[in-house]
């Protein structure tokens, strides 16, 4: 990287570690006291600290899938986009900013929480546990607003090429688009933690794996969905508080939840999906618990691969994979699914090959 080009990376990661920063008011509609978010996590802490968290250097630690390069990722510059890096447990991908703690936060989650053995199965639970998961994506793309904002106000930008400050706007554009998608999932998701007997449109495959010390609490969509209204792009602000009359229904988002819980003897799987979808990484959904073990594996792994950017493992589980060669194996897929017609291709590597 040249060091023109290099200085625009640095400050750019300068503008994305400040705006990270910063908090917001709590995400509940219905929050009466109006208090800054916490900073908390996806999955609770007693699963990170417990079965995913070791040691680095002395330091408590995750290994997480992240990006290397900013404009790697933007494929403004040649080289691997994804690597797998160490991250305490208050920076790391499972965090962010939710709700005020007093009171929301507690409230709103305590019912497993609070459980020492919190059961999975149950409706409510699953439906809380893929609206934090739901949360945390939406803020990703709430932040990136933002943070694009702040970069085409930023001095060092104003002589960037057009080309890219065009690119830049596109970019704000596909998260406007998420951001609008967004609202629908937030309230619909409401509406059914508040009615768990009424969840007809989220269907949930829940079942148990031998333990590795791997974690996600998230979810994707099969469906790119954008807008480029310059209009919009230029003047939106995020706020998922306000109503907007133009939105998509629920039922006509093909989305799934992925949660992987480590727990002391097992891995506990749970894949929400909505009715639009019929089938997860080629499997037919209600053949998904007659597969075997390995093939239950092999089904999470290419989730990851493809589709999954927020994951993490222990330090020791990523020593086996850079042990074995796997890491660069499994890089190299990630980066080859990125693009959006790879990603229906079979995936070669399996993440959990020669673990369980």
């Amino acid at each position: 990287m040249d060091n023109s080009l290099k200085k625009i990376n640095n400050r750019i990661k300068e503008i994305i570690i400040a705006v990270n920063k910063v908090s917001h008011v709590c995400y509940n509609p219905l929050c009466k006291t109006h208090n800054m978010a916490i900073n908390s996590h996806v999955l609770q802490n007693k699963v990170l600290w417990n079965h995913i968290i070791g040691k680095i250097h002395g330091k408590d630690k995750i290994i997480q899938l992240s990006t290397s390069d900013y404009f790697q990722q933007l494929k403004f510059t040649e080289g691997q986009i994804y690597q797998f890096s160490p991250a305490g447990p208050e920076l790391n991908m499972m965090a962010y900013w939710g709700f005020c703690n007093p009171p929301c936060d507690n409230d709103l989650f305590s019912s497993f929480e609070d459980n020492p053995n919190p059961d999975y199965s149950d409706p409510k639970t699953q439906l809380l546990l893929s609206y934090r998961a739901y949360l945390r994506l939406m803020q990703v793309d709430e932040y990136t607003i933002l943070i694009i904002d702040e970069i085409l106000r930023d001095p060092l930008f104003v002589d960037m090429p057009e080309a890219q400050k065009t690119h830049w706007r596109m970019i704000k554009a596909e998260k406007i688009g998420n951001c609008l998608k967004h609202y629908i999932l937030k309230r619909t998701l409401e509406w059914f933690i508040s009615n768990p007997a009424n969840n007809t449109a989220l269907k949930f495959i829940t079942f148990e794996l031998p333990r590795v010390s791997v974690a996600t609490s998230t979810f994707y969509t099969e469906e790119h969905y954008a807008i480029f209204d310059p209009r919009i792009v230029n003047n939106f602000i995020p706020d998922y508080r306000q109503k907007s009359d133009n939105m998509i229904s629920y039922s006509e988002i093909p989305i799934v939840f992925l949660h992987l819980i480590p727990n002391d003897n097992s891995l506990t799987v749970l894949i929400g999906y909505s009715n639009l979808i019929n089938n997860i990484s080629g499997i037919q959904v209600d053949e998904i618990t007659k597969l075997t073990i390995s093939e239950k594996f092999k089904l999470i792994s290419d989730v990851l691969i493809k589709r999954v950017e927020t994951w993490c493992m222990s330090p020791a589980f990523y020593e086996n994979l850079k042990s074995t060669g796997q890491e660069k194996k499994i890089l190299k897929a990630i980066d080859h699914h990125l693009d959006y017609e790879n990603k229906h291709l079979p995936v070669e590597v399996n993440i959990f090959e020669g673990v369980v």
